[in-house]
């Protein structure tokens, strides 16, 4: 995650745009895609939808993001929350589950990124 954390960091403040969930979402699948990992967005199910899911056979991470608007009042609450959030979803939703069969390790991923600095703003992985 420290290699996500930086590529972010990285990328100039003219070169942004609009910034969305979609924002975030398109980066972290191109940073994949330049390491090798074969991975897929926006993959629909039955009743649900999972951001992004990177897979090998032998590790799959399955992704849920949230982003923190630029005029939070209390920001550390806030992405704490949005955090929480998306590892609720990837727990209630069961995301992960039609990847155990797959890979040998399977890890579901909250990842809060900021709208204001453009940043990862927390992330933790189950």
């Amino acid at each position: 995650m420290e290699k996500v954390c930086n590529f972010f960091s990285g990328i100039p403040y003219e070169n942004a745009g609009e910034i969305t969930e979609g924002y975030f979402r398109n980066h972290l699948r191109t940073l994949f895609c330049l390491f090798g990992i074969p991975n897929q967005c926006e993959i629909m199910e039955a009743s649900q939808r999972v951001d992004i899911v990177a897979q090998t056979a032998k590790m799959a991470l399955v992704f849920e993001l949230k982003m923190m608007g630029a005029g939070e009042a209390n920001p550390d609450d806030k992405k704490a929350q949005l955090l929480e959030e998306a590892l609720e979803q990837l727990k209630q939703k069961g995301y992960a589950e039609k990847y155990r069969n797959e890979s040998e390790e399977v890890h579901s991923v909250g990842i809060v990124f900021d709208e204001k600095t453009r940043k990862v703003a927390c992330w933790k992985y189950l």
